[in-house]
């Protein structure tokens, strides 16, 4: 049975569960916090820069090569 684009957009993406909704930002945020993600390094003190300090990261990985 072959059905018109109009009728798929009445359904839902998972009928048995209703449509998914990703989280807010302020929710990923919130949950990045509880887990003690966010602010893991604050109380180091051999990362003055924390943007350079990710680019040096970042720099180093690519330098990398697979073994």
């Amino acid at each position: 049975m072959i059905r018109d684009a109009d009728s798929f957009e009445e359904q839902p993406l998972f009928p048995e569960n209703g449509p998914v909704k990703p989280p807010s930002g302020a929710a990923v945020l919130e949950a990045l916090e509880e887990l003690g993600i966010v602010g893991m390094w604050k109380d180091r003190t051999d990362v003055e820069d924390s943007g350079e300090f990710a680019r040096n990261l970042r720099e180093r990985s690519e330098e990398r090569t697979a073994e």
